[in-house]
């Protein structure tokens, strides 16, 4: 048992570099006077592709990741689908773009939302007391993913800097849910035996 709570905890401390990318990018978006719609573009595809790779890898890590991050297949799959539409149909439709990726990236913090929603409902019902964070976190991100789909700015620069802010956010947020589990891998490992 020893060995597979390690295992968790690696993983967990591995999965520290998906918030780490979520504050570059938000950084990234921040300053993002700088760049044009296509480069916003590109970046927004990356992370969404390598978020969704990210929790399809973890999915099939060791087995484990079957047992304990069985959501993670279906958030990553949503990742990668996200990413794939953002490059391959907003590169060649920028007229649409502006207006198309908040949605996209709304929708991607929703889709986290769902995840960290998910597990607070199994820690609930097994009455782990940190499900409260988990949920609060979880309905944190949805909101955030609401308001930048309903955006009520219509500039461009608005858009990116709120997009930013938010991402980095999630990212913070993200960051705390994964010591969270780490530091709980033993009684998390229980819960999906």
């Amino acid at each position: 048992m020893n060995k597979v709570i390690k295992r968790m905890q690696n993983l967990m401390l591995g999965s520290l570099g998906v918030p780490l990318l979520n504050v570059i990018v938000g950084l990234i978006f921040i300053v993002g006077n700088r760049y044009q719609l296509t480069s916003t573009i590109v970046v927004l595809a990356a992370l969404l592709a390598v978020e969704g790779l990210f929790y399809i890898i973890r999915y099939l890590y060791d087995g484990l990741g079957k047992k304990v991050f069985a959501i993670d297949l279906i958030v990553g799959v949503v990742g990668v689908i996200l990413g794939a539409f953002t490059y391959f149909y907003l590169i060649n439709n920028t007229s649409q773009a502006l207006e198309s990726i908040g949605i996209i990236l709304g929708l991607w913090f929703i889709t986290i939302a769902v995840e960290k929603i998910y597990f607070g409902i199994k820690f609930a019902v097994a009455q782990e007391e940190i499900y409260p964070l988990v949920w609060f976190i979880g309905i944190l991100i949805a909101i955030m993913g609401l308001l930048v789909i309903f955006n009520p700015f219509s500039s461009f620069m608005l858009i990116t800097r709120l997009m930013g802010l938010f991402t980095i956010c999630v990212g913070l947020l993200d960051g705390m849910t994964s010591m969270l589990f780490r530091r709980r891998s033993k009684e998390i490992l229980k819960l999906f035996k």
